[in-house]
């Protein structure tokens, strides 16, 4: 039973007038955050669950791999809780990490469309988009999933990798990081769009990874502020216990990113894109074509948007 309406997912809300004006995109975030707080907190409890088997595995290695001393995180409740996830009889914890591992991407993607939906201020059902989109975008949402945590794997293993007997490749070593440092800034960038891309047009993953990397480029400054407040979301975070974390988040950092990147999507690939044969995407010059119509937030008319080029998002 809902509590005074706050958490009845099956309500669609009150949606946003068609005449209403257009406000400033920095007051609009918080406006939408906060009027779908109780789906994203939902949804990011979801992400969660899913994820916390590989997040607690992960944790406990990166620490053993920095040889950090887990004694002294005694009266830590999240480490005691990863450590207490790591002792169940084996090989429950492998297998739950290997699941979470193959999930993740798709879970991502699904959570995706549903912070696009919320984005373009409109209604999405949390619960049951969730595992439709987690259906329908599986293999593309698997393939991500997989570039996500090899990244990850490879960059954490060349930032820690210890210090070698020799002064000439240390300093190569030391210029290596910064590199890897560098390279893994621009992926983020570009996770910015892939999942957003894959949730939104039909179209390979190369032309996904190539198209998300015009937008790292494109999008450069927008990109670098929504790394600055993901991560500072983040760090925030890590200072709360861990139920906080389930609770605000993924959602946080999720909408935090699609907010941001969805209007470069809408300028470049909704009024500029033209369509190649093998999938990819070519953008004119906005600047030569016509001002595109404003999309209509809201209207009676139930017939499917033209801006949302998935057939299964038109359904």
């Amino acid at each position: 039973m809902a509590l005074f309406g706050m958490f009845n997912y099956a309500k669609p809300g009150k949606g946003v007038s068609k005449d209403a004006p257009e406000k400033h995109r920095f007051f609009l975030f918080f406006e939408l955050f906060f009027r779908k707080i109780s789906k994203l907190i939902l949804l990011n409890l979801m992400l969660a669950v899913i994820t916390f088997p590989l997040v607690a595995t992960g944790i406990i290695w990166l620490m053993a791999l920095l040889q950090i001393d887990l004694s002294s995180f005694t009266g830590d409740f999240n480490i005691a809780l990863f450590l207490s996830f790591m002792g169940l009889p084996f090989p429950v914890p492998q297998i739950l990490t290997l699941l979470s591992a193959v999930l993740m991407g798709p879970a991502t993607a699904a959570a995706t469309y549903i912070w696009r939906n919320f984005a373009r201020q409109e209604h999405s059902w949390v619960w049951t988009d969730f595992w439709e989109r987690m259906k329908s975008n599986f293999r593309q949402g698997l393939i991500f999933g997989l570039i996500d945590l090899v990244i990850l794997v490879c960059f954490v293993l060349y930032i820690t990798v210890g210090a070698i007997n020799n002064p000439m490749l240390n300093q190569y070593l030391v210029l290596f990081r910064y590199v890897a440092i560098f390279a893994v800034i621009i992926y983020l960038f570009m996770r910015n769009y892939t999942y957003l891309i894959a949730v939104t047009f039909e179209m390979s993953i190369f032309a996904i990874l190539r198209n998300s990397w015009i937008f790292a480029v494109l999008g450069f400054v927008r990109n670098l502020c929504t790394l600055v407040f993901s991560a500072l979301v983040l760090f925030i975070t890590s200072y709360v216990p861990l139920p906080m974390m389930l609770i605000f988040t993924y959602s946080l950092c999720g909408f935090i990113s699609t907010f941001n990147a969805w209007p470069v999507i809408e300028k470049f690939m909704l009024s500029t894109r033209v369509q190649n044969t093998d999938g990819s995407i070519s953008f004119a010059d906005p600047s030569e074509l016509p001002e595109p119509e404003k999309e209509t937030v809201f209207t009676d008319d139930m017939s499917p948007s033209p801006n949302r080029p998935r057939q299964d998002d038109e359904q």
